[in-house]
């Protein structure tokens, strides 16, 4: 079923990105939001105690009010922008000081993933980091499913990850499923009150659409499948991949859905509105994934275990 889903998504994802793109937004963003804080809630809290715990919560609290501070114009966009960098970033830095006493591959990663961030913040605009962070942080179900399963299998997780995650956008981008299905494509076909689709193509693409207009399509049209992939990972493979005491409940997840369902409306009156508003949340999650995968490896770069016993999860 997963692998019809995700097939269904890629090909409309290329003949109708801005239908796509606005419906699963509007419909599953903020399930899916409140899904994946409630996996990452239940599988890492107990690895975050005292005041690393605080500090993480206060880092990602800074994000979610200096993204409603920038919705409410209370703030400059470019004062919001490195603001929230640098919270981010500060969540993540958090983490350095306790990866180094879970060993050297966990220090490596750590400190690789907070320069990365550091120097980007530095040495990148801010506003190019943050899109490049919206766009990367859609892989992130990849590492968190391969830590919640078993080490023999972690290399078809891996292999299926590279094709749903790496191939099948690279191949988006490439222009040619749009060619194959440009007798039915419709990429300006929406339903809500969306705007051209050229108004939405900077979500995904920094450049100037202007210059590129085909391949910033393309790079839009694979962002959108990556949103829908993402989206179809959270809400029906990382609530249930995990040992039982790690689990979200279906109940759980099913009433979730049905509350971003019912907040759905909202996107029909003012799309840009909603989807500005959704954006706060969204920042909260975007950014907790990262000390997430952080404390993922620690299921990814343990020793392997006799089969009999059961898989490393992380800390608990």
């Amino acid at each position: 079923m997963l692998a019809v889903l995700l097939a269904g998504a890629a090909l409309a994802a290329v003949a109708y990105p801005l239908l796509v793109y606005s419906m699963t937004l509007a419909m599953f963003g903020l399930a899916h939001v409140l899904v994946e804080l409630r996996v990452l809630d239940v599988r890492y809290r107990r690895a975050l105690t005292g005041r690393l715990l605080h500090g993480v919560v206060l880092a990602l609290l800074l994000v979610f009010a200096v993204r409603c501070a920038a919705t409410m114009q209370w703030i400059a966009r470019d004062v919001a922008h490195v603001a929230e960098l640098v919270a981010g970033c500060a969540s993540v830095l958090l983490l350095v000081p306790r990866s180094f006493r879970q060993g050297t591959g966990h220090a490596v990663a750590s400190l690789g993933v907070a320069i990365a961030l550091c120097m980007s913040v530095l040495l990148v605009s801010p506003v190019a980091t943050l899109l490049v962070l919206a766009v990367l942080h859609n892989l992130t179900p990849w590492p968190l499913i391969a830590a919640t399963t078993e080490p023999s299998h972690r290399r078809w997780v891996g292999l299926v990850g590279a094709v749903v995650f790496v191939a099948t956008p690279l191949l988006i981008v490439t222009g040619a499923p749009f060619a194959m299905l440009r007798a039915v494509a419709s990429p300006e076909t929406s339903v809500l009150p969306t705007g051209p689709l050229f108004e939405h193509l900077s979500a995904f693409w920094g450049p100037s659409p202007h210059d590129h207009p085909a391949l910033a399509l393309h790079v839009f049209s694979a962002c959108v499948y990556l949103q829908c992939a993402h989206y179809i990972c959270v809400l029906l493979v990382l609530p249930t991949q995990a040992p039982p005491g790690l689990r979200v409940g279906g109940r759980v997840v099913v009433s979730i859905v049905a509350l971003g369902l019912v907040v759905a409306w909202a996107y029909a009156t003012d799309f840009v509105g909603a989807r500005a508003w959704y954006g706060t949340l969204a920042g909260v999650h975007a950014w907790a994934e990262f000390p997430a995968m952080l404390l993922a490896l620690d299921a990814l770069l343990a020793a392997p275990r006799p089969s009999s016993e059961a898989p490393v999860t992380g800390p608990g």
